[in-house]
């Protein structure tokens, strides 16, 4: 996994999972007490987009 951050500054940890010939990005936060498969930043509500955020 690889730790990005949104453009609002929030942390996220990225994971590539590749099947057949497709890619997915799944984005996760990652606590001391908790996981969650993220969709939008928890901070800022934006989508995430491997493609947007450094």
């Amino acid at each position: 996994m690889q730790r990005r951050f949104c453009g609002c500054g929030f942390p996220v940890w990225v994971q590539y999972c590749f099947s057949d010939s497709r890619c997915r990005t799944l984005f996760w936060s990652r606590g001391d007490d908790m996981r969650e498969n993220l969709s939008r930043c928890p901070c800022c509500f934006k989508t995430l987009n491997i493609n947007e955020i450094p």
